[in-house]
């Protein structure tokens, strides 16, 4: 494939398209494999009418996201995109501040009625790469006020991501070609700039929660930690957990039993209110002073007993 070093528009794609070196977006897309085995079927070329013979096998728990560093360095991957060109009329006059791409430059754009922009690509945050005269312009479409700039909605863009093939090689991969599949999943955003493999879930625990003395009540660190914990599960799929909920010895075995109960419900409902984590997925249950990991006839001992475990149940069908 060839790019127009002037136009940065794509020779021999399908119609008239523009090359861009990034998934654009806010949040751009990501997908993460769920499955062993898996292996996804590329092109030899970024080419929609190329065939899908390339055979690219991609680990289980592995995100693909242009925010994932670590995979991206590791792989070797590139993230390209392809966005159909679109000729936009300006209905009226306008004044519109824009950044040219060429030198970074600020200036005002003095637009009559009829002129022509050619929407490239979306940025971000409202910002769009627009070509107007033979130049290209960095444009915040939501204070341009023509609807003339509201057609770019209707362009198509092609995400497509190049992955180690077998053999050696590499394929390109077209992202609506790959979320189609049952073993892939599009994962949910950890943070603006962030993006990570999947945890393991049996690698998911409670360690570090606890509770005010005597009660049900979170500390403000075990509500940091869970918040944390909440950012994983939200990208684990097919697998429950037992919240399980432990005391020491002292006092009556039924006032234990009651409290490890409420201990295991006050982390369900964290966990499922404060961050929508799926209620399905999660129960709690409290074992009293059952299942000691540690000798209830010292302090050292009894802390440790006081706890929550997060036990990972059999894969859901």
């Amino acid at each position: 494939m060839k790019i127009n070093n002037a136009m940065g528009l794509v020779e021999g794609y399908e119609r008239t398209w523009y090359f861009a070196d990034f998934w654009p977006g806010e949040y751009p897309a990501q997908f993460s494999v769920i499955s062993d085995g898996v292996e996804l079927m590329g092109r030899a070329e970024m080419r929609l009418s190329a065939v899908k013979d390339v055979l690219c096998p991609v680990p289980k728990l592995a995100t693909y996201s242009p925010w994932n560093s670590q995979r991206n360095e590791s792989d070797d991957l590139l993230f390209r995109s392809v966005t159909e060109v679109a000729a936009l009329s300006i209905t009226g006059d306008a004044k519109v501040l824009a950044t040219r791409q060429s030198d970074s430059k600020e200036i005002t754009l003095e637009l009559t009625q009829g002129d022509t922009l050619h929407f490239l690509v979306y940025h971000s945050e409202g910002y769009a790469l627009y070509r107007y005269n033979d130049e290209n312009y960095v444009i915040d479409g939501r204070e341009f006020q023509s609807e003339a700039l509201d057609k770019e909605d209707d362009s198509t863009t092609d995400l497509w991501l190049r992955l180690p093939s077998e053999n050696g090689g590499t394929g390109w991969v077209l992202y609506d070609d790959v979320v189609e599949s049952e073993d892939i999943i599009i994962s949910d955003i950890e943070g603006y700039g962030t993006a990570n493999d999947l945890p393991d879930p049996a690698s998911l625990s409670l360690e570090g929660v606890a509770f005010h003395s005597g009660s049900d009540e979170l500390t403000e660190d075990s509500e940091d930690i869970l918040s944390e914990l909440a950012n994983k599960l939200q990208n684990v799929r097919y697998v429950d957990y037992e919240i399980a909920g432990y005391t020491d010895s002292s006092g009556s075995s039924a006032s234990n039993l009651a409290l490890s109960q409420k201990r295991a419900e006050a982390v369900y409902k964290y966990l499922v209110d404060q961050h929508g984590i799926d209620a399905s997925m999660l129960f709690p249950a409290g074992y009293g002073e059952a299942n000691p990991i540690a000798d209830n006839a010292t302090h050292q001992g009894r802390t440790k007993n006081r706890r929550v475990e997060l036990n990972m149940q059999e894969e859901a069908c």
